[in-house]
């Protein structure tokens, strides 16, 4: 299933010409751009009306530190512009070290001792598969001691690190735990837009994309597709701050933290039906507004990795849905787990290997990232969220299923998927239907 594989989105072809760098004029306007950008987010962080979560966890920060982040920010994006290549990596680590310190000693001292903990564990002299037990083993320790309050910043860390950890151990059992350099590992995991905007499931890029599509001198196509997407998280936070509301209270937002409920009052009186589906809208958005903001601000930065969220509410079919919304973390669940068994088990009866590999990546893979990162920290419902979280995923693996296994039939048997203005109207609700009932 190519459609499946992060690997054949990168298209391949002769060499473009780069296109020139911005004139100090256009670096003038850019900076007036970013500037503007930065404080309308910091206006609408204040009135609470900005980045109130889609997991039910507010990591980010209020008021002058906020602020201080985002003036961080700028100031870093400006150096890049005038500094030596190889001197950029090494601002953008200093960058994101400023924004970490802001959060207060102890998670300064907390995520830089766990980041250089992990980069030591997979270099032990043991076995690839030991290595691998370890880590995950480190991953479920650390959410047994924030649970425990013993580290209580473990959280934080974990919604902001812990999946670009994940995906670090993966490149390195991938070539044999071949040696890594350390510089490459600390821009990997310390980039500044993903510290000030903690990114859980929104931003995950591969390892080596990092080094690899990182041009820290803007240009005016990539300044353009940065505002662009900057714009769209600013017009998403608008619309669900003044539509459904402003957070309630600041950190843990009560009105998000069980199944990302709406903000208590709004949507009173509407039809169990109408509220399934305006749930599921505000989540979108809400997810959405994160993925475009620390987009446009990594594009900003010289990052230019894989659209995170592409229009899922376009989507007419599960398989599509499921390539467009949370494609980061759609990669990162294909590279761990469908391919690989997909391809060790290739010579076997199709349909059969694309169910198991289904339930290889939701039901067990899927469910096991989320306990890890997420859901250990909080003893008292792990066991609720774990079995919700199952009950989504067996639901997901068997749509997908019946939805790829469908496509391999029609290719076996040379038949063509039925056409018409009708049939799309009925794919498209039946998908966002399913979706609005499944989550």
């Amino acid at each position: 299933m190519s459609e499946l594989d992060p690997n054949l989105a990168r298209r391949e072809g002769p060499a473009q010409p780069q296109p020139e760098t911005l004139s100090l004029l256009g670096l003038g306007v850019a900076g007036v751009c970013l500037a503007t950008v930065l404080c309308i987010m910091y206006t609408l962080r204040e009135s609470d009306r900005l980045l109130t979560s889609a997991w039910g966890h507010d990591s980010h920060l209020f008021g002058a530190r906020f602020g201080f982040q985002l003036a961080v920010l700028f100031v870093g994006a400006a150096v890049l512009q005038f500094v030596p290549r190889r001197w950029a990596p090494w601002v953008l680590v200093a960058d994101a070290l400023v924004c970490l310190a802001v959060y207060g000693p102890p998670m300064m001292f907390l995520s830089l001792g766990l980041l250089l903990a992990w980069f030591g564990l997979l270099e032990l002299p043991l076995p690839p598969l030991p290595r691998i037990l370890v880590g995950a083993g480190f991953l479920a320790l650390l959410g047994l001691l924030g649970a425990m309050r013993v580290l209580p910043r473990a959280y934080d860390f974990s919604m902001m690190f812990s999946l670009r950890l994940v995906m670090y151990a993966w490149h390195r059992w991938q070539r044999d735990f071949a040696k890594e350099r350390f510089s490459d590992y600390a821009l990997f995991v310390l980039l500044p837009p993903l510290v000030v905007l903690p990114p859980y499931l929104t931003i995950i890029p591969f390892y080596g994309e990092q080094v690899d599509q990182f041009k820290p001198r803007l240009d005016r196509p990539r300044l353009r597709r940065a505002l662009v997407h900057l714009a769209l998280g600013l017009g998403y936070a608008l619309a669900l701050g003044y539509a459904v509301g402003p957070a309630v209270g600041r950190g843990l937002n009560p009105a998000l933290k069980d199944l990302d409920r709406l903000v208590p009052g709004f949507g009173i009186g509407l039809l169990p039906t109408v509220r399934l589906y305006v749930d599921y809208l505000v989540m979108v958005a809400r997810v959405a507004e994160v993925a475009h903001l620390s987009y446009g601000l990594l594009l900003v930065y010289g990052m230019d990795f894989r659209l995170p969220i592409n229009r899922p509410l376009l989507a007419r079919s599960y398989l599509e849905l499921w390539s467009r919304f949370q494609i980061h973390q759609k990669d990162l669940q294909v590279a761990l787990f469908y391919t690989p068994t997909l391809m060790r088990y290739r010579r076997k009866n199709r349909y059969l290997v694309i169910v198991a590999a289904l339930v290889l990546t939701l039901v067990v893979g899927n469910t096991l990232m989320h306990v890890l990162i997420r859901y250990v920290y909080n003893i008292d419902t792990i066991a609720l969220t774990t079995a919700n979280a199952l009950r989504k995923n067996l639901l997901n693996a068997g749509i997908l299923a019946a939805t790829l296994c469908l496509m391999e039939w029609r290719v076996r048997h040379h038949q063509r998927a039925p056409t018409g203005v009708l049939w799309k109207g009925l794919t498209w609700f039946g998908t966002l239907t399913m979706a609005a009932w499944i989550s």
